[in-house]
């Protein structure tokens, strides 16, 4: 619960952050179909854009502060805080990667949605499987049968 209650709040403040950023103010520029509105078009659209960047770098950190969190309370029986901190600096220590798996992650959700959302019954149980993977990966230690097979070094 711990977790999920992190979790909510730093969403609810990037949330936050966001509707603070973008400016309410060029809003009724958005929905006009006057034509001389177009500069005002143009100002939302680049607010809007800022936001969404403050937005994301506020909002990875608290990913990297989830990701394996649940994971390491489950498998490995650590406190909520320890496992937070635990899956930020794994996180950390592992950023491009990280980063490159949100990009293919992000083009694969806009893939899977658009035959009506129905490609996310193929695409969500595999990053639930990935996640496991990307937690084996960098947390559990090779078996020894691995550690002695120079094939899968």
């Amino acid at each position: 619960m711990t977790i999920g209650g992190v979790y909510l709040v730093g969403t609810i403040v990037v949330i936050g952050i966001v509707f603070a950023t973008s400016g309410g103010a060029h809003v009724p520029s958005v929905f006009s179909k006057s034509a001389a509105d177009m500069e005002a078009l143009a100002a939302a659209l680049r607010a809007m854009a800022i936001a969404f960047a403050i937005g994301a770098a506020v909002y990875i950190p608290l990913l990297m502060l989830i990701w394996f969190a649940p994971l390491l309370v489950v498998f490995d029986g650590l406190p909520p805080v320890e496992a937070m901190k635990l899956s930020f600096a794994a996180s950390l220590k592992n950023m491009a990667p990280f980063m490159v798996y949100g990009v293919a992650i992000l083009a694969l959700w806009f893939v899977a949605s658009i035959p009506l959302l129905l490609g996310l019954l193929i695409l969500l149980p595999v990053l639930f499987c990935s996640v496991y993977a990307s937690y084996r990966d960098i947390f559990a230690p090779a078996a020894p049968s691995v550690r002695g097979n120079p094939l899968l070094k």
